[in-house]
C-alpha cells in the first residue's frame, strides 16, 4: 500500500470490523493498540475519533494480540468495558520500498541485547540457531522443515489475497538463497503491508450482532527470555506454557481441535509450536509435518490462509491468526479466505485464560471485516477474545467480542469468549470442513513474539 499510512489502515480495518459486527460505534469504550506512535493507544484513539475509558498497549511482539484479547475478555467479564476494539496497521513493505526504513536486522543494542549485538546475532540467526539445535537433538531434517513452507504455499493457493500462491516444492525451498543457516529464503516469512481489527463484546450484545459470534473459550500467556543465554532449551517455546493453560481453561485437548493458526515467521516456528501445543510429542514435529497434515484437507489444517510464509506478514501478525480462525469457524473462509471446518479455532499469542468453576463470563468476538489488500499482504481479519469458558449453571456474564476488521492486505480471561463477524474477498476452496462435511467447531490461535520470547494461545469455538 504505497499511498496509505499506518493510521489509514487502522481506520479502514476498524470501520470494517464495526460494520461486520452490526453494532453502533458509540458502544466502543475500550481500545487495544501497539506498534504505532509514541503513545500507541492514545494516538490511534485520537485518529479514530474514540475516547476509550479502557486501554491496553501491551507489546510483546507477535503474541501481542492474543495477550490483548485475553486482557480485553477479562475486562469485559468484569464489567470494566462493554466493547473493546483491537486494531493494527503497518506499511512495513511500502516503507522499505520508499527507503523510509531499513529491514530489522536486530532489535537494538541497549539493555541485555548489548551483550549479543557485537557478535552480529540477528533476529533470523537466533531462530536459525534454535532450528539447528532441534535438528541436532532430534534428527529433524531440512526436508521436513521445508514441508512446512510447501504446505503453507498450497494453502495460500486457495486464498486470492495471499501474496504468493504459486506452488513450490521441497527442492525449491532447499535450493533457494541462504539467509541464515539452515534457513533459505523460502523458510522465511514474506514482508507485506496490512491491517486488521477485531471487536470483542459482552454476551448481552449478541442479539444485536449482524453475524454469528465465535466464542473465546480459553487463553494462556507466557514469556521466556530476551537474551539467548537465558533460554534454557532452544527446542521448547513458551507456547508449551500458554498452550497448556489455554486448553485447560477451555476444557478441551489438542485432539479436539479442528484447525490451528500458528505464528510462522520461519518454518521452525510452526514445527516447534505444534509440538509445544501438544499436537505431537517433543522431537516428533518433523515427522508430523512431513505427512501433509497441515494442508486444508489434512488431519490438522494449519495456517489455512497461507500464513506468514505465503499470505501476509506486515509485522505483528498475531491479530491475523484470530481473524482467520474466526472466518473458518463461521464458515466464511471461502467468502474471504477459506480454512476448513474446525471444532476449535485456537489462537496462540499470549493470553491468560483462567477458568473458574461456577463462573461464566463468556466473551464473544464479533465482526470481522474485509481486508483491503495492500501491497504484499493478505486479509485476515478475524480474532476472538480469550476467555476461559468456565461455565457454571446459572451464572453467565458472557463477554462477547464483536467485529473483526479488514486486514488491508499487502502483501481474559473470561469464562467463555466468542468472536463473530467476518467478511472478505471471495476465495474458493479455502473453507475447512470436518470429515462429515460440517463446519469446524474448535480452533486454536497461537502467537509468538520476538525470538520465542513470548507466547499467547487462544482457543475459540463456534458456540
Amino acid at each position: 500500500m504505497d499511498e496509505a499510512t499506518p493510521y489509514a489502515l487502522h481506520a479502514q480495518a476498524a470501520r470494517r470490523a464495526l460494520a461486520d459486527s452490526g453494532l453502533d460505534r458509540a458502544l466502543i469504550d475500550g481500545l487495544a493498540s501497539a506498534g504505532l506512535g509514541t503513545l500507541a493507544p492514545v494516538e490511534v484513539a485520537e485518529y479514530l475519533g474514540l475516547r476509550p475509558t479502557w486501554v491496553d498497549s501491551t507489546s510483546v511482539g507477535g503474541a501481542t494480540w492474543e495477550v490483548m484479547a485475553a486482557h480485553a475478555a477479562d475486562a469485559i467479564a468484569q464489567r470494566r468495558a462493554n466493547a473493546v476494539l483491537l486494531v493494527y496497521g503497518s506499511t512495513a513493505r511500502a516503507d522499505i520500498k520508499a527507503r523510509r526504513r531499513t529491514s530489522d536486522l536486530s532489535f537494538g543494542a541497549r539493555g541485555p541485547l548489548q551483550f549479543e549485538v557485537p557478535y552480529g546475532h540477528t533476529l533470523i540467526a537466533k531462530y536459525a540457531m534454535a532450528a539447528r539445535r532441534h535438528m541436532h537433538q532430534y534428527g529433524t531434517t531440512l526436508e521436513q522443515l521445508a514441508q512446512v513452507a510447501v504446505q503453507a504455499r498450497a494453502n495460500a493457493a486457495a486464498n486470492p489475497d495471499a501474496l504468493y500462491r504459486e506452488p513450490i516444492t521441497v527442492e525449491d525451498v532447499l535450493s533457494g538463497p541462504m539467509i541464515a543457516d539452515p534457513f533459505t529464503k523460502l523458510h522465511c516469512c514474506v514482508r507485506s503491508d496490512g491491517g486488521c481489527a477485531v471487536l470483542l463484546v459482552g454476551e448481552e450484545y449478541v442479539p444485536d450482532l449482524a453475524r454469528h459470534p465465535v466464542w473465546v473459550l480459553g487463553a494462556g500467556t507466557a514469556v521466556s527470555h530476551t537474551t539467548m543465554s537465558e533460554w534454557e532449551d532452544f527446542t521448547v517455546s513458551p507456547a508449551a506454557v500458554s498452550g497448556r493453560a489455554a486448553f485447560e481453561r477451555a476444557g478441551v485437548t489438542p485432539r479436539d481441535i479442528d484447525l490451528a493458526e500458528i505464528y510462522d515467521a520461519f518454518t521452525y516456528m510452526t514445527l516447534v509450536t505444534l509440538e509445544d501445543l501438544g499436537f505431537c510429542a517433543k522431537g516428533e514435529g518433523g515427522a508430523f509435518v512431513a505427512e501433509g497434515r497441515l494442508l486444508r484437507d489434512g488431519s490438522l489444517p494449519v495456517n489455512t490462509d497461507g500464513g506468514g510464509l505465503s499470505a501476509c506478514h506486515p509485522g505483528m501478525r498475531g491479530l491475523f491468526l484470530l481473524v482467520e480462525a474466526v472466518r473458518q469457524l463461521r464458515g466464511e473462509a471461502d467468502e474471504a479466505r477459506a480454512v476448513g471446518g474446525a471444532d476449535e479455532a485456537r489462537a496462540v499469542g499470549g493470553a491468560d485464560e483462567a477458568r473458574a468453576v461456577g463462573e461464566a463470563d463468556e466473551t464473544c468476538a464479533v465482526g470481522e471485516a474485509d481486508e483491503v489488500r495492500a501491497v504484499g499482504g493478505a486479509d485476515e481479519v478475524r480474532a476472538a477474545g480469550e476467555a476461559d469458558e468456565v461455565r457454571a449453571a446459572g451464572e453467565a456474564d458472557e463477554v462477547r467480542a464483536v467485529g473483526e476488521a479488514d486486514e488491508v492486505r499487502a502483501a481474559g480471561e473470561a469464562d467463555e469468549a466468542g468472536v463473530a463477524g467476518a467478511t472478505g474477498a471471495a476465495a474458493g476452496g479455502r473453507q475447512v470442513r470436518r470429515a462429515d462435511g460440517s463446519l469446524p467447531e474448535l480452533a486454536v490461535a497461537s502467537g509468538t513474539g520476538g525470538w520465542f520470547c513470548s507466547s499467547g494461545t487462544v482457543v475459540l469455538g463456534r458456540g
